[in-house]
């Protein structure tokens, strides 16, 4: 990184640290936590990674160049070796933290805290020796819809300078990430006064709480599942109504056989067994079929749902019990008017 660069960045890093709630500060690129990240080759040893790997299992690895404080801040837990500190620059020796999830995949049985790692940053007029791997953190989401990827993390101002940043023309971009003890949504307008102050050239494309993040990665999740919720709605809504309306319609076809059973001495308990046997009998048919249904269709949102399984047996209980006491209700309310009948009616019912 070019010396003036740094010294824009570090002038930006104290005076953010300096605002009033802040407990620590930390900038990394673009690839904050849940919106992706910037994948690269990687390799263990001293030898440039390769992209020939046929069996799916290819040596690509999320890679951050963070700043001091950036695990502290984003509460990445520390699980051995150390981590990155103000003293880290372009004229130390070149270092590197691995996700837990590299060490294993690279450093199976072995410790990895001491040993050499290459980084491929894609482009040939951008070479980058070997780095020494001083610690391993824990994981940290990079995407909702991604699968876990292992992470690489390098210090910032160890980047070289045609590394694409707020020092190239071509610039990806600088985020500067802060925990603050207040709402920080507040800090917006604080934020934007100091990377003025420091360097009025520079905009302030957003700032953004990790709610906001959040809330924005799923907002298409989110419509599609309201979207579903509303289908699933009027479609249970819909049977209901089909029940009651099958239910009555069968209760009027029978209305001489049970105003026959009444007058013979049957007990308004019995006529609601008789009415809601059968009824009941061909709801039970009918969600056995929509339940194997359903369990073969799931893998279709199988990338929509995180956290639950396709085939999540509390959800699919939930959804039984609530169908099943619809399909009672619809059934009951014929059944108990068939015990208001007159049997002396019921008989001269055509």
């Amino acid at each position: 990184m070019k010396p003036q660069a740094s010294l824009v960045l570090s002038a930006i890093h104290e005076r953010l640290q300096a605002l009033p709630g802040v407990s620590s500060v930390s900038m990394t690129n673009r690839s904050t936590p849940l919106r992706g990240c910037m994948t690269r080759l990687v390799a263990a040893g001293t030898q440039p990674p390769q992209n020939n790997d046929r069996s799916g299992n290819e040596p690509w690895a999320c890679y951050h160049p963070v700043g001091p404080d950036y695990f502290q801040t984003v509460e990445i837990p520390l699980l051995e070796g150390q981590v990155f500190t103000g003293a880290d620059g372009p004229n130390t020796a070149k270092t590197a933290v691995i996700s837990e999830s590299l060490a294993r995949r690279y450093f199976q049985g072995t410790d990895p805290i001491g040993k050499l790692l290459t980084i491929s940053l894609g482009t040939r007029d951008i070479t980058e020796p070997p780095r020494e791997i001083v610690g391993i953190v824990g994981e940290i989401r990079q995407s909702l819809y991604w699968e876990q990827i292992p992470a690489v993390y390098v210090p910032y101002s160890q980047l070289p300078e045609k590394f694409p940043g707020p020092h190239n023309p071509q610039r990806s971009g600088v985020s500067f990430i802060l925990r603050s003890l207040y709402d920080p949504a507040d800090l917006g307008p604080a934020m934007r006064e100091v990377v003025s102050s420091v360097a009025s050239d520079i905009p302030v494309v957003s700032i953004e709480t990790i709610d906001d993040v959040r809330s924005r990665s799923v907002r298409w999740s989110r419509f599609y599942t309201w979207l579903l919720t509303a289908f699933a709605g009027v479609a249970l809504v819909l049977a209901a109504v089909g029940v009651f309306g099958v239910t009555a319609y069968s209760v009027t076809l029978r209305t001489r056989e049970i105003g026959i059973r009444m007058a013979l001495g049957a007990q308004r308990r019995d006529v609601i067994k008789l009415v809601m046997r059968q009824t009941l009998l061909m709801a039970v048919i009918g969600l056995g079929i929509g339940l194997a249904a359903a369990a073969g269709l799931t893998h279709f949102l199988a990338s929509e749902l995180h956290e639950v399984e396709p085939t999540d047996p509390v959800t699919f209980a939930a959804v039984c019990l609530l169908f099943g006491v619809l399909v009672f209700l619809a059934c009951l309310i014929p059944a108990w008017k068939a015990t208001k009948l007159n049997p002396m009616e019921a008989l001269r019912c055509e």
